[in-house]
């Protein structure tokens, strides 16, 4: 074997490891919700999500509705292809939305030290990974399950879990905590209580792979008319 050959073997690497990281993340989610203490049928969500940076596409598949957000921007677009329509916000206008909705159906905002973090003890096998359970507790109720594997630890996540905080889906306490969780999200258990009554929304990954992405996935289609919501 020639000198050379080590050099060129290290660069091939090197390259290929660049391109690893470099490249985008899309995955595959199903999603469901049901109250938290009764089993039964539930309508299953089917999404497809690319994530780039601090761009995210959400696609409801076989719906023909697409969420686009441009983190960096401070924007987000809500299109339906079938209509032809597309609806723009910021992300705070649409986090006033979601907390005045939480507000009226009397769900509390908590501070970030009421929010605790703890290892649990329910291992999943998701993607042929055995996961590692976390639970996020607020005032001795269950906020948040999560099962990572650190062998997807991608940093996407952080865009990710951005996104939904700055939408307002994750209170300041929970993002904070969230963080602190090794490895990618392959499911999540959302919890949610209004009196005595409780919903979850179960999320998990059915599949996730590195791939290069197209930048006018995060763009908005020409042709589309503009609408306000009700409209």
């Amino acid at each position: 074997m020639s000198a050379r050959a080590p050099l060129i073997s290290v660069v091939a690497f090197v390259f290929a490891w660049s391109r690893f990281c470099s490249a985008g993340l899309y995955y595959e989610q199903e999603s469901r919700m049901k109250p938290a203490d009764k089993d039964g049928p539930t309508s299953v969500v089917r999404l497809r999500i690319f994530v780039q940076g601090d761009n995210i596409r959400i696609e409801r598949v076989d719906a023909g509705q697409v969420i686009i957000a441009r983190l960096k921007e401070n924007i987000v677009w809500s299109i339906d292809e079938k209509k032809g329509v597309y609806y723009e916000a910021a992300l705070e206008e649409i986090a006033t939305n979601w907390r005045n909705m939480r507000r009226e159906k009397g769900i509390e905002e908590k501070e970030a030290s009421a929010v605790s973090l703890k290892r649990g003890g329910e291992r999943k096998s998701i993607l042929w990974h055995d996961c590692d359970h976390y639970i996020l507790d607020m005032d001795g109720k269950t906020l948040l399950e999560v099962w990572t594997d650190k062998d997807f630890d991608f940093p996407e996540k952080e865009t990710i879990y951005e996104f939904r905080a700055r939408m307002g889906e994750l209170s300041p306490g929970v993002f904070q905590e969230i963080r602190k969780v090794q490895g990618f999200p392959l499911r999540m258990n959302g919890f949610t209580y209004v009196g005595t009554e409780s919903m979850v929304s179960l999320r998990e990954v059915k599949s996730i792979q590195r791939q290069d992405i197209d930048a006018e996935k995060f763009k908005l289609p020409d042709g589309l008319r503009k609408t306000t919501v009700g409209e």
